[in-house]
């Protein structure tokens, strides 16, 4: 597949058509982070302790947490159309390999429900990713979030006591899964 065939393969979840596959029953989707809403810190982030952050990183076309030395943060891309997909993925990556070990996860919610004491509840499996490492990390859309507009959440925290530094966890690149109506 050439670049810019790719390229068109990559739209915003409002524009996006099914890309079917031949030999299982469901269509996927990936999604840029430049094509989602930029985060913002869900979590009270006030008594964190070291250098707490998050953003979309154009040079890197992720979604970037940097993680605070203790507690778990939650950062929010609001307002996301859903359609029909039933899963959700995202690639990450603990980018430096001199940081500490992460534990990422990604999460959906109706638009406006989660908030910074409930987002846990609405998250997927969390993974401890190595440094420089990647990992897919994964959440099952509920059926009555389907065809409407939703938040999703993504959590990081560093684990051990080494701290927070180049605790660099990116969110790269988004997958949804939609299944096949005709499937048996």
């Amino acid at each position: 597949m050439t670049i810019a065939a790719n390229e068109t393969l990559l739209r915003t979840l409002s524009e996006a058509r099914p890309i079917p596959t031949e030999k299982i029953a469901r269509a996927d989707l990936r999604v840029r982070p430049l094509n989602l809403p930029k985060p913002v810190f869900l979590s009270d982030t006030s008594d964190c302790d070291g250098h707490v952050s998050t953003d979309y990183w154009q040079s890197e076309d992720a979604m970037y947490i940097h993680p605070p030395v203790q507690n778990v943060v939650c950062s929010v891309l609001r307002g996301v159309e859903i359609g029909r997909w039933y899963e959700m993925s995202a690639a990450v990556h603990a980018s430096r390999q001199n940081g500490p070990v992460l534990s990422l996860a990604v999460g959906i919610a109706a638009a406006g429900a989660a908030n910074a004491t409930n987002w846990q509840d609405f998250m997927g499996t969390s993974c401890h990713v190595l440094p420089g490492r990647w990992a897919v990390v994964g959440k099952t859309i509920p059926a009555d979030l389907m065809e409407r507009r939703c938040d999703v959440l993504l959590s990081a925290q560093v684990l051990g006591r080494q701290g927070n530094h180049n605790a660099w966890a990116l969110f790269r690149r988004f997958g949804f899964k939609i299944q096949d109506q005709n499937w048996d």
